[in-house]
């Protein structure tokens, strides 16, 4: 016999579709913009992988955690949903690509060596509030 508990989990599993995750992923990146400093910040979403395109902190506000927020919050909502999450590292102005990839490992990302300086993050599951 299938628990009331049960019920709503299925119930609530079938309402994640992709549709369900391109809507969610754009509420997340206007949430994300409003962040002091974004000047730039773009996601995309496929085959249950968000992709972060872009995220440009002005200059004046840089050191000071921002991306490191807007980061933490897609992670957050990546394995909300079971999603994996990539990027390219793309040095900016300077900074060095080994840099940046340990900046970046910091959140979980591994290196891909594939000629493109793909960066990617597996879901991390949620632990369970069930007792």
């Amino acid at each position: 016999m299938i628990s009331l508990i049960q019920l709503l989990n299925e119930k609530e599993s079938i309402k994640v579709t992709d549709k369900f995750i391109k809507e969610q992923l754009k509420l997340l990146k206007k949430e994300l913009r409003k962040y002091p400093g974004i000047d730039e910040l773009n996601l995309d979403y496929f085959d249950k992988t968000i992709t972060i395109d872009y995220i440009y902190v002005e200059i004046e506000y840089r050191g000071k955690g921002i991306a490191g927020n807007v980061i933490k919050k897609i992670l957050e909502f990546a394995d909300k949903y079971q999603l994996d999450v990539d990027l390219m590292a793309s040095p900016v102005e300077g900074y060095p690509l080994e840099n940046l990839i340990k900046y970046y490992e910091r959140f979980g990302f591994r290196y891909i060596n594939d000629g493109y300086d793909t960066m990617i993050r597996k879901y991390k599951k949620q632990k369970s509030t069930d007792n």
